[in-house]
């Protein structure tokens, strides 16, 4: 029984402290995802100046445009270095083949033919 009238106690000083009058702080944290915070969110822009929430989804689709440009670029990029990695290795093999065919030709063995092939 005495600790429930501790607690008690505890409790009736706290109600009459000092710290009764004090304002309350309260912090939030809102967190959203993508180029566009939520609609609500939004529509608050327009509230501190007319245009803004316009201004924010231009630069988002416009942030998005060039984000997809920049992939392009990028994939159009690597299939241009395959291509060009193909047609090297095409022009290698032949140079390969017509150095070994043409070492056979002139009278060398035929190991020629295997020590410049690339296989």
């Amino acid at each position: 029984m005495k600790k429930n009238n501790s607690l008690h106690n505890d409790t009736s000083r706290l109600q009459h402290s000092s710290y009764q009058n004090q304002p309350v702080v309260q912090k939030g944290l809102a967190v959203f995802t993508g180029p566009l915070p939520p609609p609500e969110v939004l529509a608050k822009y327009d509230d501190i100046q007319e245009g803004f929430a316009d201004r924010i989804i231009t630069m988002a689709e416009k942030q998005s445009e060039h984000r997809r440009d920049l992939e392009k670029n990028v994939v159009n990029s690597g299939l241009l270095q395959q291509k060009w990695g193909l047609i090297s290795a095409t022009v290698i093999n032949i140079a390969a083949l017509a150095c070994g065919t043409l070492m056979v030709l002139k009278g060398y063995s035929p190991q020629g033919i295997i020590a410049v092939s690339p296989e």
